[in-house]
């Protein structure tokens, strides 16, 4: 095995994991909140979803009302940095694989950003290659 020369940035300092967490999860709610405005603009006329564009119960009625700012979001996210923090302060010492494991599963589950971009960008108004769309998820 070849010595690293580069940090692991994710188990040496406790901020690059909590920045990153923190940019995904405002970024998945900023674009939900961007892509159900399009839907209730464009879509709903042509498409209904029963119940809410969100399929998270906790954050529904928040989308449905396109909160910019989510109370429940807000206090979600602080219990998470939270927890990362103390995983990172009391888990990384004697296990830091763990410590990789659970940010990386948290990161993980925020894939769905992705998903949210390439949706908004087919939805677009001015965006007229609709025969390309993604399926929906």
């Amino acid at each position: 095995m070849m010595p690293s020369f580069m940090p692991d940035l994710s188990l040496d300092s406790l901020w690059p994991g909590m920045i990153a967490f923190a940019i995904l999860v405002l970024s998945d709610y900023a674009l939900t909140i961007a892509c159900a405005s399009l839907y209730q603009k464009h879509v709903r006329a042509t498409i209904v979803f029963e119940g809410s564009y969100e399929i998270t119960p906790q954050y529904q009625r928040d989308i449905d009302a396109l909160k910019l700012v989510s109370p429940r979001l807000v206090f979600s996210l602080a219990v998470y940095l939270i927890l990362l923090a103390l995983a990172w302060r009391f888990v990384r010492a004697s296990f830091p694989q763990l410590y990789s494991f659970v940010l990386g599963g948290t990161i993980a589950c925020l894939a769905t950003a992705q998903r949210h971009r390439e949706l908004a960008w087919k939805a677009a108004p001015d965006h007229h290659d609709s025969a390309s769309a993604p399926a929906s998820s």
